[in-house]
């Protein structure tokens, strides 16, 4: 159950239209720039950033990019996800608590090394989804040491926060991808057994 695929058929157009949108109202945001916390995961992951969309409180910038404990936090849309018609709706037909939700670019050559996120847990009832928006073949995505393709305009499962994962972009291309913290809704939970 490392990675499951949950729903495909989502309209890549509409997926890069929002992309572009979230893009013209939010610049990326580097986390090399903030060695020293949870955002940087090694200091061998690089070339990879985020926009911020649903956070705590609705927050804009920095601290809307980085992964937190969801216990006695309001999380909801921020300006940016409140201009992206789409990526709204895909997010009201989960039917769920949705926590924080990113953009996430992977420059060429990025590299995100192999980790485990700790605030995705069981305890808490909260996993991590993602609908890749703009990918391609040369991208090397593992989950313990099995390789992944992740199809555009899917959504898939992913159990970040109990195995061990890693990325490489070994293309020309940035990698874009749409990551959601959420609680299993019923659907969800009787496709991954989270329980």
């Amino acid at each position: 159950m490392d990675c499951i695929l949950l729903k495909n058929g989502y309209n890549i157009e509409k997926l890069i239209e929002d992309y572009k949108i979230a893009e013209s109202q939010h610049q990326f945001i580097n986390p090399t720039n903030f060695k020293g916390n949870s955002f940087v995961i090694s200091d061998e992951t690089c070339g990879w950033e985020a926009i911020p969309l649903h956070t705590i409180n609705g927050i804009e910038g920095n601290n809307g990019t980085i992964p937190t404990s969801i216990e006695n936090k309001n999380f909801k849309p921020n300006n940016t996800l409140l201009k992206c018609k789409y990526f709204q709706d895909i997010l009201n037909e989960l039917n769920t608590d949705i926590y924080l939700v990113r953009i996430m670019k992977l420059k060429p050559g990025g590299y995100v090394a192999p980790h485990v996120d700790k605030f995705i847990n069981k305890k808490d009832n909260i996993i991590r989804c993602q609908i890749p928006i703009i990918t391609n073949n040369e991208i090397d995505f593992y989950f313990n040491n099995k390789k992944y393709y992740l199809d555009e305009g899917n959504l898939y499962f992913l159990n970040a926060g109990e195995v061990k994962h890693s990325i490489k972009n070994n293309s020309k291309y940035d990698r874009i991808t749409l990551i959601i913290d959420l609680k299993p809704s019923s659907f969800i939970n009787n496709k991954i057994n989270y329980s």
